[in-house]
């Protein structure tokens, strides 16, 4: 709801705005703009003022319930190509759709929202920054807009003084302050490049862990970084992580492209051209999907997908080290004389 009243804040004081997606994330929400005017940090009190003119006003959030042609045409009418490129791609089968209306503002958006914007309390505008149209790098770049709500200022001032106290204890401030590590862009981002005070740290609490855990009566074992696919399913961490996790290693040369191809199906954020081409791409390298159609329905194809995607051997960067610490106790028989195993 509070995503709403910042992008009618928004289209009121700027022109020729196009709405992407306003999502709630942890810690708050954001919309993407594309705008004729950069947005800046400089313009958040206007903003944020005009927030809470709609606020005040207290309107009312009304539900609709449009059909698939009707949709469209009202994000034709309202100018919003964003939206009509995802009602034809991401909805694509979707016969129906929902809408939230207050006031002139009217957004193609699932909800649920409060009753009224009345019940929007304290809220901040946080940051801005680039985000590619569905998250796409062959896409246009739009504004990203963070912010924050809660139902009273006091709520809000806790979580900002929150924010405030983790930026100071920011571990990449710290580490360059302190020349503890680095992070170079040829190796990777989140690549970690030890410097010799950060490896004396390091090692320090390295060895305090493991005199730890040895006095706490724990054994070591090590495991591989990677692991089958099977095993995180097991365990429920795949695809429970995958939003975090890098994309699963296939053993066949199609492997990247059906993954891409199943999880932009997941999220109905492929248009049937696309679709085609992806699936014509994957069968060059081999895949031997010659039966996949696209006439077939969404979850026949997801099926024909995730089958192909079983039948070879798929390896994933271990997101935490349980599964395999499990199929160490399971390698041979155990009696409950050795409990408890640590």
């Amino acid at each position: 709801s509070a995503a709403h009243v910042m992008a009618r804040a928004v289209m009121r004081l700027f022109d020729g705005v196009q709405l992407a997606f306003g999502p709630t994330i942890e810690g708050g929400f954001y919309y993407d703009f594309d705008c004729e005017q950069p947005l800046t940090e400089e313009m958040f009190p206007a903003i944020e003022a005009e927030m809470r003119k709609i606020v005040q006003a207290d309107e009312p959030f009304e539900r609709l319930e449009e059909s698939r042609d009707r949709s469209l045409a009202i994000c034709r009418d309202l100018d919003q190509r964003y939206k009509v490129e995802h009602i034809e791609t991401g909805l694509a089968e979707h016969s129906t759709m929902s809408f939230y209306r207050q006031g002139e503002f009217l957004d193609l958006c699932r909800g649920p929202h409060v009753p009224s914007a009345g019940a929007i309390g304290a809220f901040k505008l946080l940051s801005i920054a680039g985000a590619y149209w569905k998250g796409d790098a062959a896409n246009k770049q739009l504004q990203r807009l963070y912010a924050t709500a809660f139902f009273t200022q006091q709520d809000l001032d806790e979580h900002l003084k929150q924010l405030e106290e983790a930026k100071r204890r920011d571990h990449r401030v710290l580490g360059k302050q302190h020349d503890l590590f680095a992070i170079n862009n040829l190796v990777g981002q989140g690549l970690i490049l030890w410097q010799p005070k950060g490896a004396v740290v390091r090692n320090t609490l390295e060895s305090f862990v493991r005199d730890e855990l040895r006095r706490r009566g724990y054994d070591g074992v090590y495991t591989p970084n990677v692991g089958r696919v099977e095993l995180y399913e097991t365990s429920g961490h795949f695809p429970y992580y995958r939003d975090s996790q890098f994309p699963p290693i296939f053993d066949h040369e199609a492997g990247q492209l059906i993954d891409a191809l199943t999880q932009r199906l997941v999220a109905e954020a492929i248009g049937k051209d696309e679709e085609r081409k992806l699936i014509e791409a994957a069968n060059v390298l081999g895949a031997g999907l010659n039966k996949y159609d696209l006439d077939m329905t969404r979850d026949q194809r997801l099926a024909m997908l995730n089958t192909w995607a079983h039948e070879h051997e798929r390896y994933l960067l271990k997101p935490m080290n349980c599964p395999h610490h499990v199929q160490v106790f399971a390698n041979k028989p155990r009696s409950y004389r050795e409990l408890p195993v640590r």
